[in-house]
């Protein structure tokens, strides 16, 4: 019979080795890093393999994008759920990013168009995005108006 703080210290490394695999956590002690690094990218290509089975036109939309979209979301969302529902949260981060993007796109040829070609929009919040976007609405209605149908197509 194993004593109960030996049942502990199994338990605790497994933990520790299950969150390097999947949530970029660090390896228990004795265990190589980079077979966990190597293993760990194993499990998100298998993951997105699922993604894109549960979900074929929005890998086929991706293209050769899928691969790196789907790494920076597993990145920000670790957790594995059931198959179709890890799909359908790829999906949603997809269109977010996606509108994310266009806002700072769109705001970017906003400022460009009046001349403000210094500003960055780097660290700008969706929420002020669209504010700059609304407030460059009055000032320059054609812009606007196509970054809007850009937005919202």
């Amino acid at each position: 019979m194993k004593p109960a703080h030996a049942d502990a210290e199994l338990a605790a490394r497994q933990l520790s080795l299950v969150a390097a695999l999947v949530a970029g956590g660090t390896p228990p002690a004795g265990v190589d890093p980079e077979r966990v690094r190597i293993q760990a990218l194993a499990l998100v290509r298998k993951r997105s393999r699922s993604v894109a089975r549960h979900r074929p036109e929005l890998a086929a939309n991706l293209g050769a994008d899928f691969w790196p979209a789907f790494q920076r979301y597993a990145a920000a969302d670790p957790a594995q759920p059931a198959n179709t529902s890890d799909a359908q949260r790829f999906a949603r981060y997809v269109r977010k990013s996606r509108r994310s993007r266009l806002i700072r796109l769109f705001l970017a040829r906003i400022l460009q168009h009046q001349g403000r070609t210094d500003e960055s929009d780097e660290g700008l919040t969706q929420a002020e995005a669209v504010a700059g976007c609304a407030h460059a609405y009055s000032s320059s209605a054609a812009v606007a108006k196509e970054g809007m149908a850009l937005l919202f197509s």
